[in-house]
């Protein structure tokens, strides 16, 4: 067929896009723009607050890793970034684990204001959840101590275990919590005694 339109005017050459190797298809490569996982760091996280409204709108995309990438860039400015405390306890409901231990090593970060948030999740039914919480615990400080403490009664190993950890972390403050410890060191598994 003869063209009867405008002529064509020649665009201008775009650098090519370098791909990012993300599982999810295009939706990996968006968490990766927003700053998730990647070797060297974190590049919205690194920048601040600005990204906080790109990434909380991350956390309820369908993607399970675009979530798990907004989390985790959370992660390094949480502390200083309360206002995200609500969206990460809705978060600690996700449908997947992944997303959820996500949120649970997030608030470990935030302090005692994420207490409630993680003593809740250390009842959520995934066994890797509840022993990443107990392992969040520890970065509570004092105030986790008596949910640690009924932590080291958990049908699971590795919660138990993480919970003692925690507790070795907390030190000299954990105190109140040493007739749980000598219980501990009688554990069947030997993870849970070591520490």
């Amino acid at each position: 067929g003869t063209h009867t339109g405008p002529p064509h005017t020649a665009l201008p050459r775009c650098p090519k896009a370098r791909p990012i190797a993300q599982p999810g298809g295009r939706k990996g490569t968006e968490a990766q723009a927003l700053g998730g996982p990647r070797p060297g760091g974190h590049v919205l996280a690194e920048d601040g607050r600005g990204a906080i409204p790109a990434l909380l709108r991350a956390l309820r995309d369908e993607s399970k890793y675009v979530r798990v990438a907004a989390v985790r860039s959370l992660r390094p400015m949480a502390k200083d970034a309360m206002e995200v405390l609500p969206e990460l306890e809705k978060s600690l409901a996700d449908e997947s684990a992944e997303v959820r231990v996500s949120v649970a090593a997030c608030l470990g970060e935030m302090g005692a204001q994420a207490t409630e948030a993680l003593v809740s999740a250390l009842h959520d039914e995934d066994d890797n959840v509840r022993s990443h919480v107990a392992k969040a615990l520890a970065g509570i400080g004092p105030e986790a101590i008596p949910v640690l403490e009924t932590a080291l009664e958990d049908d699971n190993v590795d919660v138990r275990s993480k919970a003692a950890e925690a507790l070795g972390k907390i030190g000299p403050k954990a105190g109140r919590c040493v007739p749980a410890l000598v219980r501990a060191l009688r554990d069947n598994d030997s993870m849970v005694r070591a520490w």
